[in-house]
């Protein structure tokens, strides 16, 4: 699981690296899409989502606002039914319905990307494939009951969500916008 947090860390570096002055800003991180959840100073015994969304995920393009919105809450379904010793068929299934939904998303993107002649595509393209591929192999082995789902996964998975969507989304949506998106 190293690999996880190295290649989401990767993503992250790589998307603020790639924003020169001529780009729009990529927004911060809300501060619950990067912890985990843990008790309030105010409850001890309520928890924090572990992912949820909020206005500072909304990049003003409709459909990727409700695909984005749409995978925090898959994302934070699958975290909770991890979290609680479910079967493990359960949460290949359930992996398998986030991979579905991804994988719709990223061919909304790519098709607006295609539609627009949008100069970043190949790289932004090649992020969504190598994200599937890995959310594939975890699927698989889980599948196959090599490997569980466990915190250091969904960990990345969160990570890499929000930083996709808050660092190379957020650049893509600017330039749709821009085209009347």
């Amino acid at each position: 699981m190293k690999f996880f947090k190295m290649f989401a860390l990767l993503i992250f570096v790589f998307s603020i690296m790639s924003c020169s002055n001529d780009k729009p800003a990529e927004k911060e991180i809300p501060q619950t899409m990067t912890e985990e959840a843990q008790p309030t100073a105010d409850n001890p015994q309520e928890y924090k989502p572990f992912i949820e969304w909020s206005d500072a995920l909304v990049l003003n393009v409709e459909e990727i606002d409700k695909q984005h919105e749409d995978l925090v809450v898959l994302l934070a379904h699958l975290h909770e039914v991890a979290s609680h010793a479910t079967e493990q068929h359960e949460i290949g299934h359930l992996l398998g319905e986030l991979i579905n939904h991804t994988a719709i998303h990223f061919k909304t993107e790519e098709d607006l990307m295609i539609k627009y002649k949008y100069a970043g595509y190949d790289e932004h393209k090649k992020i969504h494939d190598d994200f599937v591929k890995t959310c594939l192999d975890v699927q698989t082995k889980i599948n196959e009951e090599k490997a569980k789902l466990d915190m250091e996964t969904l960990l990345y998975l969160k990570t890499f969500l929000s930083a996709h969507i808050l660092g190379q989304d957020t650049k893509l949506t600017a330039f749709l916008n821009e085209k009347g998106e």
